[in-house]
């Protein structure tokens, strides 16, 4: 079921919508403002209630009719994934078929390059609630081994979109590889579909405001901390999301209490610093300032994620948190005393407040531009 809730954000009222979309109690939180989705929490269920998430190679049943197949890791399902995707979905919808995204868990890289650990922009489940809230109907999630890797261009084609499958059509990026050692392209794959009775549509690079939207471009700026470039990359804030555990509790001592979070080892975490910040807790979302970092004036700590919400105060241990980073407002620095300290976190918190308070639908939609939504702009 999904409802609109109001909530005052600086003297504004913002309208956001919560589903539920899990089997069980657990579910997705969806923040929206128009009808542009900003923010998703992680599906907590397994198998969310109406895109339908087939574990490995299931058959698909008869009943499903003709499929429009998109293929691709689609790690952080940024804005190029979303165009290749909408492809599929509108296609589907015309054909009166089913569509499907095809994808691999775990990232290939994490098999065939494991030297390089990479690190990951979304969640496996967090992916499964941006494709539902996308409109794909099925999600096939292929284990991605050793074996698997192993298998000819010709092998994936006949065994995998061809006999299990049984695709009408499928959609890819223009640089999209398949096949051991990667030797498979995308002409290797429309041959393939000829002979096999498919159609391959490949997808060119799209842009946003100058920049060719990437993965690792994305990667590259959220580890800088150009958390608002990234959002634009992505066509939505950058989030993570975890268990709030305890904290040393200096941040209480000296009168601003926090939310610690453990940086999660296998997604990329933004630089150190200080940033403004959405909390998303259970159903509903609040203002708030960041801190990643180890508190080097404090004395030596592990590294954490903090977050200050300016009108919540109450106990939070264990309790589900995302953090959403709207925007760096400095960096990490060593102060002389506590005192200058807790000077720069009151203005930190100022700067963070009048940011998100003055324009709350610029920063909720991750700073995108309203003549500019996710999906229209041109590739090349």
């Amino acid at each position: 079921m999904v409802h609109a809730t109001q909530v005052e954000i600086g003297g504004r009222t913002l309208v956001l919508e919560t589903g539920r979309v899990g089997k069980q109690a657990d579910g997705a939180v969806v923040v929206r403002y128009g009808d542009t989705v900003i923010l998703v929490t992680a599906c907590m269920s397994d198998q969310p209630r109406e895109t339908r998430l087939l574990d490995g190679l299931e058959s698909l049943r008869p009943e499903d009719g003709p499929l429009f197949l998109a293929v691709g890791v689609f790690d952080g399902l940024h804005r190029g994934h979303q165009v290749l995707i909408h492809q599929a979905v509108k296609r589907a919808q015309d054909r009166r078929g089913t569509s499907v995204v095809l994808t691999f868990e775990p990232h290939p890289l994490k098999v065939l390059a494991p030297h390089l650990d990479l690190k990951l922009l979304t969640s496996f489940d967090e992916k499964i609630s941006l494709l539902q809230e996308m409109g794909v109907d099925q999600v096939v999630c292929v284990p991605f081994t050793p074996t698997f890797a192993s298998q000819s261009p010709e092998e994936f084609a006949q065994n995998l979109l061809h006999n299990r499958l049984r695709v009408k059509e499928v959609f890819v990026g223009e640089d999209f590889a398949f096949g051991k050692n990667r030797t498979g392209t995308v002409k290797d794959l429309q041959r393939l579909g000829g002979r096999l009775g498919f159609e391959v549509y490949s997808i060119g690079a799209v842009t946003h405001r100058g920049e060719v939207v990437s993965s690792s471009r994305i990667r590259e700026w959220l580890m800088a901390g150009r958390v608002r470039e990234a959002a634009g990359l992505l066509g939505r804030i950058y989030s993570l999301e975890g268990k709030v555990v305890p904290g040393s509790r200096r941040g209480m001592a000296l009168g601003f209490p926090t939310a610690n979070l453990k940086p999660p080892v296998d997604r990329v975490v933004p630089a150190d610093g200080v940033y403004a910040a959405w909390g998303v807790l259970e159903d509903r979302i609040e203002a708030g300032a960041a801190y990643i970092g180890t508190q080097p004036t404090l004395g030596p700590h592990e590294r954490t994620i903090e977050l200050h919400l300016f009108s919540s105060h109450s106990d939070l241990y264990q309790k589900t948190l995302r953090v959403g980073f709207c925007d760096f407002l400095r960096e990490e620095k060593v102060f002389e005393d506590e005192e200058r300290l807790t000077r720069q976190i009151s203005q930190d918190i100022q700067q963070a407040k009048s940011l998100l308070h003055a324009k709350p639908r610029g920063i909720l939609l991750g700073l995108l531009g309203e003549d500019d939504p996710p999906g229209t702009e041109g590739s090349g």
